[in-house]
């Protein structure tokens, strides 16, 4: 069960944040989620999230977690 966990883990941030597909966000997030990110904003929802990591996009054109 734990290499699931792992696996799962490792492809949200292989898709969403590496590959930049915030389209599949519904494949790893509940949408009720309310996200904290690294720069202290919360934001409520999927589409909150995503506004969230589109803007981290736009700042920083060469993330990769």
């Amino acid at each position: 069960m734990a290499k699931q966990i792992r696996q799962v883990i490792e492809e949200y941030y292989e898709v969403i944040w590496n590959e930049q597909k915030l389209d599949q966000a519904h494949n790893f997030l509940h949408t009720g989620i309310t996200f904290r990110g690294s720069l202290g904003m919360r934001v409520e929802g999927i589409n909150g999230f995503c506004d969230y990591a589109q803007m981290l996009f736009g700042a920083f054109s060469n993330l990769y977690h």
